[in-house]
């Protein structure tokens, strides 16, 4: 009987031992199960909430881009914003005719890049941020593709400004055909744009006149304001009426999370205008047509 006893407690043992053998080896497995399901989880969340964040981007975005809001109405304002609730997700953009903006690209052609850096530290309070680094494409052109070239801090809420609140690129572009809408164009950046083709009071009669929307063409106006002739025809290839470059961003968050931003800029390359946006300048009939120009923060 005692012998049994000893021989059933022996197995009983062993049974303990084998389960916390077993329970040793197991528990790390487990556990790192449980970990990649719980990081797995964290993931899949993440994930849903970036894309919350980057549909309610590209569905405003697109909405606003085709309206054709610029090119169907002259009244639209140079730049506005608006927000709007999607879900959980707040939504805030910024709508901008780029077309009214001083194009780099184009400047960089015509004037000193010394010139261009003194003149737009003076107008955005940039300071030592700024600094203007082209690429030289194949043809040996220069060009700036992205604000990264302009500016050292690339904050798009620096860039473009919260609400009212304006922003550095307010009055400056990098993209489209590379004229200025004097319609639309605001005294700064037609002053930037147009100071090496006319004089300070020639530059405000033209904006001034293009804002009472007395249907005046651009060479009407110069002509009345006594500009010569050979002047006329370079502001003329220089400039426009017209608006075919919109640049809207979309700033998402949701409570308890950073921002997300998104900029989207396009514009209409025709066959006959310069698109001053291309990397290596080649801008031929074939390609014309709509651009579009994607940045993620």
């Amino acid at each position: 009987m005692n012998g049994a006893s000893v021989l059933n407690r022996s197995r009983r043992g062993a049974v303990l031992l084998l389960v916390l053998l077993v329970i040793v080896v197991l528990s790390p497995l487990l556990a790192g199960a449980a970990r990649r399901a719980i990081n797995e989880d964290a993931i899949s969340k993440e994930l849903h909430r970036e894309l919350q964040h980057r549909w309610a981007q590209v569905s405003i975005s697109d909405a606003i881009i085709s309206s054709d809001l610029y090119r169907e109405n002259a009244e639209v304002p140079g730049r506005f914003t608006f927000s709007v609730l999607l879900g959980e997700v707040e939504c805030s953009a910024v709508v901008s005719d780029e077309q009214a903006k001083a194009n780099l690209n184009t400047l960089i052609d015509r004037v000193s890049l010394n010139w261009i850096q003194t003149n737009l530290r003076g107008m955005t309070d940039s300071g030592s941020k700024l600094r203007i680094r082209p690429l030289v494409g194949r043809d040996l052109t220069t060009k700036l593709v992205t604000y990264a070239q302009i500016f050292a801090e690339n904050d798009p809420s620096q860039l473009f400004g919260q609400g009212e609140d304006s922003g550095l690129c307010d009055h400056f572009t990098l993209w489209g055909d590379g004229r200025l809408n004097v319609t639309r164009a605001m005294p700064d950046a037609a002053k930037l744009y147009l100071n090496d083709l006319l004089d300070g009071v020639h530059i405000s009669d033209l904006t001034l006149s293009g804002e009472s929307g007395q249907g005046a063409s651009i060479a009407q106006r110069l002509r009345e304001a006594g500009v010569d002739i050979e002047s006329i025809d370079d502001v003329i290839s220089h400039t426009t009426q017209e608006s075919n470059a919109i640049g809207v961003l979309v700033r998402t968050q949701r409570p308890g999370f950073d921002a997300r931003y998104r900029w989207t800029v396009e514009w209409t390359v025709s066959n006959d205008s310069e698109d001053s946006s291309v990397e290596d300048g080649d801008s031929t009939p074939e390609n014309a047509g709509p651009r579009r120009r994607v940045i993620l923060w």
